[in-house]
């Protein structure tokens, strides 16, 4: 079975990367995806799940030699053009700002559609553990108004575009306008209502990634590091992966006891595993 080492972070002021967040921009994530990146070792792969997408894709455009891939989950380019309605984002922001017990509960709701209370309860719980009210008000509201769409025609990187088509956080449109702008994309639609890999998909979704990258990897002169770009609202980092795919998920993950890198921001290494139900 191919293996592929996974290395995941925390962003600034999320998970166990410590530090007040001054800046909550793309500009700010891609400079902290590539410290990342050139820790780690380029070229890598990245796979960049929800708000992480403008993130990967600022670092392929700007700095080519360090992206080999790209897998895009669940994700976009444009926020205005995918998030239309500017109203229920003021909403959203007001609301994880003001009470974030019950912005969380709204966001797991959305995340995982049809689930028992208590699992919905746990994911809420594991969001705000992850980070305070201003840090997660912050993230989403530069989920909602960042828009990298001017940079895709620069992407070099060949591009696995992953969406579910009901996806209630991120919609079906942003999927397409990756797969229609960037150069090299291929997409792998997905039937349901879920944002993250939903059990019954686990198996095609990590055979469809690991055979991509593995594609790349096995070019000479090739990295064979897989990075993710952590979520950019905090709902996809380390621990959030586990807790929330205890039943299936794409890694398996070790969790060091504290956090250490000289650019403040946590990293950790694994080996993408597809797991079933117990």
């Amino acid at each position: 079975a191919r293996r592929l080492c996974l290395v995941m972070y925390d962003r600034r002021g999320t998970g166990l990367s410590g530090g007040q967040v001054d800046d909550f921009g793309v500009a700010a994530s891609v400079r902290e995806l590539r410290a990342v990146v050139e820790a780690v070792g380029a070229p890598v792969s990245l796979l960049a799940m929800s708000g992480a997408g403008p993130i990967a894709l600022g670092l392929a455009a700007d700095h080519p030699d360090l992206v080999d891939r790209l897998v895009l989950y669940g994700t976009y380019a444009s926020g205005p053009a995918v998030f239309t309605d500017p109203e229920l984002r003021r909403v959203m922001v007001a609301m994880v700002r003001a009470h974030w017990g019950m912005g969380s509960r709204l966001i797991a709701d959305l995340y995982r559609p049809g689930s028992s209370p208590e699992a919905a309860l746990h994911l809420a719980r594991v969001l705000r553990d992850s980070a305070d009210r201003e840090v997660a008000a912050g993230y989403l509201e530069a989920i909602y108004d960042t828009d990298v769409s001017a940079l895709l025609a620069r992407v070099r990187a060949p591009a696995l575009v992953l969406h579910y088509r009901g996806d209630r956080v991120i919609p079906f449109a942003g999927g397409r306008q990756l797969a229609a702008a960037l150069p090299d994309a291929s997409f792998l639609p997905l039937d349901g209502t879920f944002h993250l890999p939903d059990v019954p998909h686990l198996d095609r979704v990590v055979e469809a990634v690991t055979e991509f990258v593995a594609a790349g990897t096995n070019r000479p002169g090739r990295g064979n590091g897989l990075a993710i770009a952590s979520q950019a609202a905090r709902d996809l980092g380390g621990r959030l992966l586990v807790d929330v795919h205890a039943a299936g998920t794409l890694a398996v993950l070790e969790l060091p006891e504290r956090p250490a890198s000289a650019v403040r921001t946590f990293a950790r290494t694994a080996t993408i595993m597809p797991m079933k139900p117990a």
